[in-house]
């Protein structure tokens, strides 16, 4: 899939989100999950520390590289798209077992692994930063 010509991505990524759009919070935060861990992941390519000038969606799946925290921001783009209320906050966070993302307060926490959401109830991440995210919104209108 990520061997694919940018329009192909794309369009792949618009399925994805159509395809969820009717589930449930838990449904679509599993599918983006494991969509996003289909990406080949490579050396670094973001930094938090430089959120602010990260790329928007389309440009970063355009440039086709994926980090632990460039497949967190893939995955915070896509959800923040959903536009699902459920969805009372959204951080990225680096921990000591990695970059992951949160979800309503660590009610769900992507970017572990695929076909696994965790919470911060089974879960025992040293938090090293916590990024809001919604900082990414702008990169999105």
């Amino acid at each position: 899939m990520w061997n694919i010509k940018f329009e192909d991505r794309l369009t792949d990524w618009v399925n994805l989100r159509e395809s969820v759009a009717t589930d449930s919070l838990e449904v679509q935060l599993n599918k983006v999950n494991d969509w996003w861990f289909r990406a080949p992941l490579s050396n670094h390519y973001l930094h938090l520390d430089d959120i602010d000038k990260w790329p928007g969606p389309w440009n970063l799946l355009a440039d086709n590289i994926y980090c632990e925290v460039a497949r967190a921001a893939g995955i915070v783009y896509t959800i923040f798209m959903l536009n699902n209320c459920n969805i009372s906050s959204c951080e990225i966070i680096s921990t000591d077992q990695g970059v992951l993302v949160s979800i309503n307060h660590g009610q769900y926490i992507l970017n572990y692994a695929p076909k696994t959401l965790l919470n911060n109830q089974q879960s025992a991440f040293r938090i090293l930063k916590i990024v809001d995210s919604t900082i990414l919104q702008k990169n999105i209108s």
